[in-house]
């Protein structure tokens, strides 16, 4: 099942800065739920965001 999360409980649960955590929102590199002015974030979308994030920093982006 999915969970939904807050961008202050990612950043807390995967260990990311929580500023990172929403400017990746705000830029969509991260997807996520605005609902007012509040984001959710399902789990899978940060898995997915996580391991972009390391394969750009490891300089082997997607093709």
């Amino acid at each position: 099942m999915t969970e939904l999360l807050t961008p202050k409980e990612v950043a807390r649960r995967y260990g990311a800065p929580r500023d990172f955590v929403y400017s990746s929102l705000q830029t969509g590199r991260l997807k996520g739920i605005r609902r007012g002015t509040r984001w959710l974030v399902a789990t899978f979308a940060v898995e997915e965001w996580l391991r972009l994030e390391t394969a750009d920093s490891d300089g082997h982006g997607e093709p």
